[in-house]
């Protein structure tokens, strides 16, 4: 399973790898902690299964971030890691494109 894991701090972001890692052994983690970083892996040929994709980022995240990764990728599921439980946000995120 290939997975792109787009989140700016880096000790969640090797928390959750290490937490996958356990779940599936065959399981390859790009990470990127900007969109832009993010973006360059997405326009590249790598295949993914699955986008874990922070909502707040330094250069522009939230739903700038997650337009531009959906439309790279649409038929990728992206699903957002967030702490933020805003109805609001989240009915936003779904409206983009993100499936959880």
């Amino acid at each position: 399973m290939e997975l792109l894991l787009i989140d700016d701090h880096p000790l969640f972001r090797k928390a959750l790898c290490r937490t996958l890692w356990e779940l599936a052994e065959d399981l390859h983690v790009h990470e990127a902690a900007t969109v832009a970083e993010a973006l360059a892996i997405l326009d590249g040929n790598v295949v993914l299964d699955l986008v874990l994709y922070d909502w707040r980022l330094p250069d522009g995240g939230g739903l700038q971030g997650l337009v531009a990764v959906c439309q790279l990728r649409p038929a990728t599921p992206v699903v957002v890691v967030s702490a933020n439980e805003d109805p609001d946000v989240i009915a936003t995120a779904l409206a983009a494109g993100a499936r959880g």
